[in-house]
């Protein structure tokens, strides 16, 4: 006999509910956890603002955190997972990069 059918919605290869049983973060980052990222690259990565410099002045940019940096950050936030915080990092430090590089840029085009 043949195996009855499956719907769309359940099955191997089938559409899965989303969110299911987990509970997500949203999408977009709170104010308070802006900040609690901003205290965390302040305790554990205190170059954070060197290096962005020094990447400017190279031309291009570092993005990482280190070892281990990542791991604390979450913890002293406990509402984001270290992979959150690596991406959240790495957005961060291309966002100031960028930034850095639009003044002097806007400075030379001025003299």
């Amino acid at each position: 006999s043949e195996p009855a059918s499956q719907p769309a919605s359940g099955g191997a290869g089938g559409a899965r509910p989303k969110n299911k049983g987990t509970k997500k973060k949203p999408f977009y980052w709170t104010a308070e956890e802006r900040e609690l990222f901003m205290e965390g690259l302040q305790m554990y990565f205190q170059t954070w603002e060197q290096m962005i410099i020094a990447s400017a002045d190279q031309d291009q940019v570092s993005v990482g955190l280190g070892p281990g940096v990542a791991e604390l950050i979450s913890l002293h936030m406990g509402t984001r997972t270290v992979a959150q915080v690596r991406s959240h990092a790495q957005k961060y430090f291309l966002r100031k990069y960028r930034e850095i590089r639009k003044a002097r840029t806007s400075r030379i085009q001025h003299y």
